[in-house]
């Protein structure tokens, strides 16, 4: 009776190779998941930080109190400090809080006083 038996040797050295390849995949596969998270994780810290709501250039010529709308400072993150005024039509537009114009429209927008579009509490 003839029984086909293989060596020991070949089949201890083709399942290390198995375990090898295996281990070669697992840690290419973890390092491409690495970065990933990475990249996810900047995009996050970017976004939540309000950094697509900063200044690159400002408005020079002061803008009418009466086209604004809202307003609202650039977070601390951000490279320029600015003011972005929001006017007609929701279009944004930056100022440099520095400049006199901005502060004195800030100063009247602040002043004036919106609370009788709001209802009273409890009528």
């Amino acid at each position: 009776m003839s029984v086909f038996t293989s060596s020991p040797s070949s089949s201890s050295s083709s399942s290390f190779i198995c375990i090898i390849i295996t281990i070669m995949f697992c840690r290419s596969l973890l390092l491409v998941l690495l970065v990933l998270v990475c990249l996810q994780s900047i995009t996050t810290f970017l976004n939540a930080n309000g950094l697509d709501r900063c200044c690159s250039r400002y408005q020079t010529h002061p803008i009418p109190v009466r086209c604004i709308t809202a307003y609202e400072e650039t977070d601390h993150h951000c490279p320029k400090p600015g003011v972005i005024f929001t006017v007609q039509h929701g279009h944004p537009v930056c100022a440099n809080p520095t400049d006199r114009w901005v502060q004195k429209v800030i100063d009247e927008i602040d002043s004036h006083s919106f609370t009788s579009w709001v209802k009273p509490e409890g009528g």
